[in-house]
């Protein structure tokens, strides 16, 4: 379990060397950051993560259970064997991509890199990679797509996305950060959305039936007796639904603050907050959903750009403004690492142990 809280100093000493009097190159800390991350996740054994010895075993086999679901992944999975036919390589070979694409993310985000990337890490969104690959591999595509969006390339938005849908059937939720970017966002569009969202919640045993229908392979997460009934995770669940109410309580100081210093709102910050809020309004309703968890990261992993930019926000309000961008990033991310020690004791996904390849 240690293993997992030495990635902190391992990033900060990268950002350190890459950060300084010196030398200073955004580039090469999120070029390092995420070079160390993606070997130490293709590094583990089989045994670190529920799914990956599940992967492999597909992998070493003549034939492709993903062919018809997972188009995309299918054919990686091909060219992968075509460089070496050993198990370990889709392992390895899927943290890689997963690091090269959260990595271009990170570093296209126009927040503190250091910030970001441990945000990444604390906020839970790095050790779930290490089980669900497939998706991590369309998310990272989508949210590359959605930078997109932002600079209005729709071709190259779209194109991700449906790549992203060739990996995992759950990138179309890409398709609303469209949507999300059309609306002009101002009380009457903010209060559609907060009832929608509370609507959607409430009622989602209604819509589960057709979302299980919907994407393939995710009848898994119900009920053998009752498919529209979506399996729930009740262990832990008290700490997990206020854990999703701290986050909500982020965003809201996030917009108070932007505010209250009269710092405007860029289109990226716009959508990314309506996005969140989304993320984390259903979360609380009904985080413990399984199904929901997996569709919920398309939205909640704006947090780690809400997370980082909060202390930039709220640096005006301090005299010496660097110590007050260190002061607020210090007490969120102390906060964060309380979620982060809880999931790890837990060992959610079975990634306890760490056990070299």
């Amino acid at each position: 379990m240690a293993i997992y809280f030495m990635l902190f100093p391992v990033i900060g000493i990268i950002y350190l060397v890459t950060n300084n009097q010196y030398f200073s190159s955004r580039r090469a800390f999120v070029f390092f950051s995420f070079a160390f991350l993606g070997t130490f996740a293709a590094m583990r054994a089989n045994t670190v993560g529920t799914d990956t010895l599940t992967y492999e075993t597909i992998f070493s086999n003549t034939g492709n259970v993903f062919s018809e679901k997972s188009p995309a992944f299918s054919i990686f999975s091909t060219m992968v064997k075509a460089i070496s036919s050993d198990p370990h390589a889709i392992t390895a070979a899927n943290a890689l991509l997963i690091a090269l694409l959260f990595g271009l993310f990170i570093y296209r985000l126009p927040a503190n890199p250091l910030y970001t990337t441990f945000f990444f890490i604390s906020l839970n969104f790095y050790l779930p990679s290490f089980n669900i690959a497939r998706q991590y591999i369309a998310l990272g595509l989508v949210l590359n797509g959605f930078m997109y969006l932002m600079d209005k390339k729709y071709i190259r938005y779209l194109a991700l996305t449906l790549i992203g849908v060739g990996f995992h059937a759950t990138a179309l939720l890409g398709l609303v950060y469209l949507g999300v970017s059309w609306i002009k966002w101002n009380k009457f569009w903010i209060g559609i959305l907060t009832v929608f969202a509370v609507i959607f919640s409430l009622s989602y045993a209604k819509f589960s039936n057709t979302i299980v229908n919907l994407i393939p392979g995710f009848d898994i997460y119900s009920n053998a007796t009752n498919v529209s009934s979506l399996n729930q995770s009740t262990q832990g669940s008290g700490l997990i639904i206020f854990f999703n109410i701290f986050l909500l309580l982020v965003l809201i100081a996030y917009i108070y603050f932007k505010f209250a210093t009269q710092s405007p709102f860029t289109d990226l910050q716009r959508n990314v907050a309506t996005l969140y809020f989304v993320g984390t309004v259903v979360s609380v309703l009904l985080g413990n959903v399984i199904l929901l968890q997996r569709g919920l990261t398309y939205f909640t992993i704006f947090g780690i750009y809400i997370f980082a930019d909060l202390p930039e926000v709220m640096d005006r309000l301090f005299t010496n403004r660097k110590v007050g961008r260190i002061i607020v990033f210090a007490i969120l991310f102390g906060l964060t690492l309380i979620q982060f020690t809880y999931q790890l004791a837990r060992n959610n996904g079975d990634i306890i142990p760490y056990i070299l390849n």
